[in-house]
């Protein structure tokens, strides 16, 4: 399997891919093929490759702050107790 030393070699399909996973990174590998139009195990081949290359670096949740905000202050006054 090649590695993609230069991101600029990136070809549609890498780009779709890419495109999809930064919409919803959870999608199954037989979602992110049909979504790109490409057979299950090229298209994991494709993500695996850039995975190895370093353009994939990860897979991450996004919270929403604002929701958890109450969560933290009570984190915060509960923790602040057991320090002290």
């Amino acid at each position: 399997m090649k590695h993609i030393k230069d991101p600029s070699k990136l070809d549609k399909l890498d780009i779709k891919i890419l495109s999809a996973l930064s919409r919803d990174g959870r999608m199954t590998k037989l979602q992110l093929s049909e979504e790109v139009s490409l057979s299950a195990t090229p298209c994991w081949g494709r993500m695996k490759k850039l995975e190895k290359s370093g353009i994939i670096k990860g897979y991450h949740a996004a919270f929403d702050i604002r929701s958890l905000a109450g969560f933290f202050i009570l984190g915060l006054r509960s923790l602040s107790k057991i320090i002290q």
